[in-house]
């Protein structure tokens, strides 16, 4: 009888794709370390900081995706959607009151790296 392969075995197989065929780094498994949240703000703070945004930004422009993310006031789809706009095309923040609003973008389409998984 044919053995069939457990759900690790896939996943590590997928984990084993994105690593050396994609370029992704691997971060763990954090099934049992982490608390289960759909954004690693502690990752997406240092990456937005690599990328020149101002702290206060980087933390409006979190926030906004966050609260997005977990709106589900409407439904699963809508909110989806709304998610994948702000990952698409950013999120327009200002630091300050007066200030011109600045997009800040948690996805480098250019090099197709995906920052965060939601």
């Amino acid at each position: 009888m044919k053995k069939i392969p457990t759900e690790r075995h896939t996943q590590n197989r997928v984990i084993r794709l994105f690593r050396e065929e994609l370029g992704y780094d691997y971060l763990g498994d954090w099934q049992y370390d982490r608390e289960n949240s759909n954004i690693e703000t502690e990752y997406l703070t240092k990456y937005l900081k690599r990328q020149s945004y101002a702290d206060a930004v980087s933390s409006k422009a979190i926030y906004e995706l966050t609260n997005t993310a977990a709106d589900f006031s409407d439904n699963l789809y809508n909110t989806n959607k709304n998610v994948y706009q702000k990952l698409r095309y950013g999120v327009q923040v200002k630091a300050k009151l007066g200030e011109n609003h600045q997009t800040v973008h948690f996805i480098d389409w250019k090099i197709g790296r995906i920052i965060i998984l939601v």
